[in-house]
């Protein structure tokens, strides 16, 4: 070029790169490892991103040819596989599939296995298709018709997720940490990230259960969650516990809550209601109607047999904590508690009197709730003046409520009387009793 006068050629850093791609593919590995270090001495560490990436992928290329799968996956970017030669990715995401595959997955570890989904779902990303197509065209010499492609990528891509689940099976890994869940999610998103990995699985357990959700299998989601947390009593939106996974959980539940009511399962849509409930979710128009369905119906069996008054109350009181503000569950669970109570007046005064009472908070004018525990009071007064230990400690204040409303209540005043405890009223105007020179009737 000195002797024409013409500049000389600039030297890029591309040239060793292009090189070393195309000895790779010719299988030249020596040559490769020797443009990479030319490229490493001429320009030290790459920094423009394409540059960074295609070299990346070249090392991890070379890291897994020799069974360095820790140097490959870290060597190997999870973003931008685009700038990097198609041939070079294919080659690392099928030693990646081979790796998980080789004597039925003894050495398959999460991080090849990051690795070999991030890569696969790249090359076979359906919205994005054309290096990889191109890549098999060049080879095969003719186009790839539209029906080729698509069986073929629809192949390859049952084999990837059967090889996934096999390898899950065989791991004992449930669905939230599942392989084939973090392959489904990177396809759907993205999720997989190689540096990533954590104590969750390949992808952090809300996005896992956000997938799952997202492809209706709700019920595996709940499957799962339970088996790690059996006690659904404990979830809570403020647990650090349960925190990630809150919202679609909630959201899972209530997806579950309404098939149960469809189903007739009365009891337990109202728990997946009421637990979705305490994990944050605001009741839709759609779960509204599902929860007053299943508390009209809660404890009824079919054609009027197997009635259960307890599973009635208990269900009743879900539904009513679900939607306080329906008269028409408030009023149905306070007729149902005043009726247990009045079932176990006697065998049960405590239980009574503690049903009478919840029915009284229930419904504040609930006469007949008021009037079952004035008979508790008028039951433990005769007690206590026959010399009886009461069912409960009477309370002056209770006794003066009684005598405002039974004025006539003789054992009240009477009680009141021998404790000379203050009267709510003036003394009454004598009667036939004090106009014979007779005691007050008690």
């Amino acid at each position: 070029m000195a002797d024409t006068g013409e500049p000389g050629p600039t030297v890029t850093a591309d040239g060793p790169l292009d090189a070393a791609e195309r000895a790779f593919l010719r299988a030249e590995f020596a040559s490769v490892r020797a443009l990479l270090q030319r490229f490493r001495d001429e320009f030290g560490a790459p920094d423009a991103d394409d540059d960074a990436v295609r070299y990346a992928v070249l090392r991890a290329a070379l890291a897994a040819r020799v069974g360095n799968w820790p140097e490959a996956v870290r060597r190997c970017p999870d973003v931008f596989l685009g700038l990097a030669s198609t041939g070079v990715v294919h080659a690392l995401a099928v030693s990646a599939l081979r790796r998980l595959a080789e004597e039925g997955g003894r050495h398959a570890d999460s991080d090849t296995a990051a690795l070999a989904i991030v890569l696969w779902a790249y090359l076979l990303d359906e919205e994005d298709p054309d290096d990889f197509r191109a890549l098999l065209t060049e080879r095969r010499g003719a186009p790839v018709p539209d029906e080729v492609w698509e069986d073929a990528r629809s192949h390859l891509l049952g084999r990837i997720t059967d090889l996934l689940h096999a390898l899950d099976v065989r791991g004992g890994r449930d669905v939230l940490a599942a392989w084939e869940t973090a392959w489904e999610a990177e396809r759907d998103v993205g999720a997989v990230f190689l540096s990533g990995a954590g104590l969750d699985g390949l992808i952090p357990l809300g996005e896992a259960a956000r997938h799952l959700v997202h492809h209706g299998r709700h019920l595996d989601l709940l499957d799962a969650y339970t088996a790690r947390h059996p006690d659904p009593a404990t979830w809570t939106a403020d647990s650090p516990d349960h925190r990630a996974c809150a919202d679609t959980l909630a959201r899972a539940l209530a997806e579950r809550g309404r098939d149960r009511v469809q189903a007739g399962e009365w009891s337990e849509a109202l728990a997946d209601f009421s637990t979705a409930a305490r994990l944050g979710r605001t009741l839709g128009a759609g779960d509204r109607a599902a929860v007053l369905r299943a508390g009209k119906n809660v404890g009824r069996g079919r054609n009027g047999y197997g009635y259960s008054l307890i599973t009635r109350i208990h269900g009743l009181e879900l539904a009513h904590a679900l939607l306080p503000e329906d008269g028409s569950l408030a009023a149905e669970l306070a007729t149902v508690l005043v009726r247990q109570a009045g079932k176990v007046f006697d065998s049960d005064p405590r239980q009574s009197r503690s049903r009478f009472a919840r029915a009284l908070v229930v419904s504040p004018d609930g006469r007949d709730a008021r009037s079952g525990l004035d008979d508790h009071l008028r039951a433990d007064l005769r007690r206590e003046l026959d010399g009886e230990q009461p069912q409960e400690k009477i309370r002056a204040e209770a006794v003066r409520d009684l005598l405002r409303r039974d004025p006539d209540c003789a054992p009240a005043r009477r009680w009141l009387r021998d404790r000379n405890a203050e009267w709510p009223w003036p003394p009454r105007p004598a009667g036939i009793w004090q106009r014979h020179g007779l005691p007050c009737a008690m």
